[in-house]
C-alpha cells in the first residue's frame, strides 16, 4: 500500500511538464488533465529499484529537467534519475528544452 501511495506523487508533479500552462500562453481548459495527457506505468525491477515509463500524449512532452519524483513515506530513498536519450525542442515559452 506505501508503494501505492509512494507512486501516486509523480502523477501529480508531472503538471511542471506542461510549460504552456505555467506561461498563460493557451486556455487551460483546452489542456488533458496530466493523468491523461501523462500515463504512468511504474513497476519494481528489482528489490530497491523502481522503473517509470510514461506514455505521452502526441502533441505533449516532458521536459527532461522539470521531471521530479520525490517520496512521500519516509521507507524510501530518492536516488537520481536515469533518462534515456532525449531529443530537443524548441519551446515557444522556454527555448531550447530536451524532452
Amino acid at each position: 500500500m506505501a508503494l501505492l501511495k509512494w507512486l501516486a506523487s509523480p502523477a501529480l508533479l508531472l503538471g511542471l511538464a506542461l510549460p504552456a500552462a505555467h506561461a498563460g500562453s493557451i486556455d487551460e481548459s483546452a489542456l488533458l488533465p496530466v493523468e491523461q495527457a501523462f500515463q504512468l506505468d511504474a513497476k519494481a525491477v528489482t528489490r530497491g529499484w523502481i522503473e517509470f515509463q510514461f506514455k505521452v500524449t502526441p502533441g505533449y512532452y516532458l521536459y527532461r529537467d522539470r521531471i521530479k519524483i520525490a517520496p512521500t513515506d519516509a521507507l524510501f530513498k530518492s536516488h537520481p534519475l536515469a533518462f534515456p536519450p532525449g531529443e530537443m525542442k524548441e519551446d515557444p515559452n522556454f527555448g531550447r528544452m530536451e524532452v
